[in-house]
């Protein structure tokens, strides 16, 4: 899904401004937009799956788009219990115990505020020893031997949400 209207950057502070100027409520409907494409142009099954920023998007789908399953590799995510009450579908998540920005500490009071809000029981979140983006493969950090187990779980999850054959 593409949030940027075709804008594509590789320098790092043109990214950043991108991002920052991102509009949420723009956003979400676009999300929700090609969620309804996806929807009519396949099985009707949709998950969100992102990394880091993209993450943090597959969380706000999750939120507030008709998804089936939402995974999340080292995003962002809110600590309101009020806006988590709404979850209803099963959420992956993969952080990284090294990251300094998506941090261990981030990611305790998520699962508090899910706690909070009775959706605990909706959240998977597995922890592995790397830096952040370890596992984005379009990122300089990313590792394959790091990457294969969460890419494992993930096409795992994504098979029994959504009803594919591995």
């Amino acid at each position: 899904m593409d949030l940027f209207n075709g804008s594509v950057t590789t320098n790092r502070n043109e990214a950043k401004a991108q991002t920052s100027a991102l509009k949420a409520t723009e956003a979400n409907a676009t999300l929700a937009a090609w969620v309804e494409w996806a929807k009519g142009n396949g099985n009707g099954k949709v998950a969100t799956l992102g990394w880091c920023f993209g993450g943090c998007w597959s969380l706000s789908a999750a939120l507030n788009t008709p998804i089936d399953a939402a995974v999340i590799y080292f995003g962002r995510v809110t600590s309101k219990a009020s806006s988590l009450k709404k979850l209803t579908i099963p959420i992956l998540g993969h952080f990284s115990t090294l990251d300094k920005s998506i941090n261990p500490e981030m990611v305790g009071a998520f699962q508090k505020s899910l706690a909070e809000a009775g959706k605990s029981d909706l959240m998977t979140t597995h922890w592995y020893t790397a830096g952040h983006a370890f596992a984005n493969p379009t990122n300089g950090r990313y590792d394959e031997n790091d990457a294969s187990l969460p890419w494992a779980r993930t096409h795992t999850f994504l098979a029994a949400n959504l009803r594919w054959l591995l």
